[in-house]
């Protein structure tokens, strides 16, 4: 198969592919993100993660072993700590992840439940690396993994409730 045939075929099957849903469902899963950091657990993965919302400009701040004293008045937030760029590779992050779970979802489930439980063990390997084998490490696991998995799962259903396929060709999916 020569290189245009191939790209035609690409081109083909992602033309066929719910990029609608696929951006919502990333969108949801980025909310879910907030809600998870921000709102739920915000207090807790700040502490257990040691660092603060402020940058290192910021003359509010944290110690090594202290509570963070920047506190919702602190001055320094957002882009002007550098926030901008580590949010926008988690949502391109979240994106390629969920693309790839949209098209594995569809066509076979129980191997995207695999890739679920295999993504969820290699984080909690790369927390426990980072935190060790303590209960901070445990609670950080706890918050890291199960929001990771939460998103997944999203992808999951998503994918699987548009008719088991991401192309929707039909039962037998061969776009």
């Amino acid at each position: 198969m020569n290189t245009l045939t191939c790209c035609a075929h690409l081109c083909a099957r992602l033309a066929g592919f719910p990029w609608l849903w696929w951006a919502l469902t990333v969108v949801v899963a980025y909310l879910i993100g907030w809600l998870w950091y921000s709102v739920l657990f915000k207090k807790e993965w700040i502490a257990l993660e040691k660092h603060c919302n402020c940058g290192p400009d910021c003359t509010c701040g944290c110690q090594e072993g202290k509570e963070c004293t920047c506190g919702d008045d602190c001055q320094c937030h957002g882009s002007k700590c550098g926030a901008f760029i580590p949010m926008f590779i988690q949502l391109a992050a979240t994106a390629v992840l969920g693309f790839m779970f949209f098209i594995i979802a569809g066509r076979h489930i129980l191997l995207s439940l695999g890739f679920a439980v295999a993504f969820a063990a290699w984080n909690k390997a790369g927390i426990f690396f980072r935190a060790g084998w303590t209960k901070r490490g445990r609670n950080l696991v706890w918050i890291d993994v199960s929001y990771l998995f939460i998103v997944i799962l999203l992808f999951i259903v998503v994918a699987v409730a548009l008719k088991g396929c991401p192309c929707h060709c039909g039962a037998g999916c061969h776009c």
